[in-house]
């Protein structure tokens, strides 16, 4: 994660965000105006990117949240509208490991000895 670090140091903004593809298998609906459906094609296929959970801020960011928020809802909002927040599109390896199912696929992954996140090895 150099490189995000790296870039954000060197601009002027308070917080970046690190965006991935989508690993989910669900697949996104387009729909006309009728119901009737127009695409249909896997999650991660689609333009998309989502938060992949990977921050950098600066200590400004503490301007930016008011008692009871969530740092991704208002104060991102706030950051947005001053044109203050940054993402860097990651396309190497990422997996969520939200649920039981993606707990079993990065498990299933180790067991075959295929572990692109152990940098440290």
């Amino acid at each position: 994660m150099p490189t995000i670090i790296d870039d954000f140091t060197r601009g002027d903004a308070i917080a970046s965000v690190l965006s991935v593809r989508p690993t989910q298998s669900v697949h996104v609906v387009e729909l006309k105006e009728n119901g009737k459906v127009s695409n249909i094609e896997g999650l991660n296929k689609s333009p998309l990117w989502i938060n992949g959970g990977f921050l950098v801020l600066r200590n400004e960011i503490f301007c930016y949240i008011e008692q009871g928020d969530e740092l991704v809802g208002e104060p991102f909002q706030r950051l947005i509208r001053e044109d203050k927040l940054v993402s860097y599109r990651y396309e190497g390896f990422w997996i969520s490991m939200d649920t039981f199912k993606d707990k079993r696929r990065l498990d299933d992954t180790y067991a075959r000895g295929d572990t692109p996140w152990a940098v440290w090895s």
